[in-house]
């Protein structure tokens, strides 16, 4: 039986992507001049094979910049030679007023990330938790296997992982372009009243704040360029989400000391609704078509 049919592999597969690739650095066997994270916005968003420099990719559902803020330092504290030249923030919106560990997903903190940096920030999980956790995922043939598949293909969708596996209500009625013009304002806007709601998280935004400042005194000290990029959203979208949030990140942006580079890949009219799989998501020829831009502006 191959990895790919392999329960286990599949029930951690977002843990044997991220431990993957942490693994490709730090034997060398990828020695990216970029490296990406943030959350599923990245994800689906950045086709790292479309991306002319060598580049690694650790953007994960539901990831927040807590943990953006582990995966960048675990790689700074092995990049011995120094050949990361550039880290991009793919972000949504409300990122910064964002914590994994207070939401309805929080369990992927003890599942996910427990075992890759031994913390689970603000959930709560028993020892008995922890150890189950960490144990399931080390044995030395099964991480062999899964480091092989990935040394194969770094990427994180692939024939077995499809990028609508987890088909939403906008997939199953036919996909983004498919649908009415009635039914993409809805379902947009019900996505982005959703996430609205972070806004009211001020005391997540000025935890986060304070991670980004370090993180981003480490980087500007270091030599490597920053980019803090808001991902490609359907215009129903943008139409719907609090503006706030905007202003806030420019304002974040603006008052640091160091050089971070930003854009908001929705300023400009650069993928099609075709390109979408949802209001906020990229089809795989999307994600292809804007990695190849996001490729040149990152020459």
């Amino acid at each position: 039986m191959g990895i790919e049919q392999n329960p286990a592999f599949l029930a951690n597969y977002d843990y044997c992507y991220l431990e993957s690739m942490h693994w490709l650095f730090n034997t060398k066997k990828v020695q990216p001049e970029i490296v990406f994270t943030g959350l599923s916005y990245g994800l689906e968003s950045i086709d790292c094979s479309c991306i002319s420099k060598p580049s690694l990719s650790f953007c994960m559902h539901s990831q927040d910049i807590f943990y953006d803020t582990h995966h960048i330092i675990n790689i700074l504290k092995n990049d011995t030679e120094h050949v990361v030249k550039t880290v991009v923030f793919a972000l949504g919106y409300y990122s910064f007023h964002y914590d994994l560990s207070q939401t309805m997903f929080k369990e992927r903190c003890i599942d996910i990330y427990y075992p890759l940096f031994g913390t689970t920030h603000n959930y709560y999980a028993t020892d008995e938790q922890k150890e189950r956790s960490v144990s399931r995922l080390f044995d030395e043939e099964f991480v062999d296997e899964y480091h092989s598949f990935f040394l194969q293909d770094r990427a994180y969708f692939n024939d077995r992982i499809k990028r609508d596996e987890n088909a939403n209500i906008v997939v199953t009625s036919g996909g983004w372009s498919n649908i009415t013009q009635e039914e993409r304002e809805n379902f947009a806007k019900n996505r982005a009243l959703l996430q609205n709601k972070h806004i009211q998280h001020k005391a997540t935004l000025e935890e986060n704040l304070g991670l980004f400042y370090k993180l981003c005194q480490i980087l500007s000290h270091s030599g490597v360029k920053i980019y803090a990029m808001i991902m490609p959203f359907s215009g129903e979208y943008v139409r719907y989400i609090n503006p706030e949030y905007k202003k806030i990140v420019y304002a974040i942006l603006n008052e640091l000391p160091f050089e971070v580079n930003f854009i908001d890949f929705n300023d400009e009219h650069i993928v099609d609704i075709e390109d979408f799989l949802d209001q906020d998501h990229l089809t795989p020829n999307g994600a292809q078509k804007f990695s190849r831009i996001l490729s040149d502006v990152l020459m």
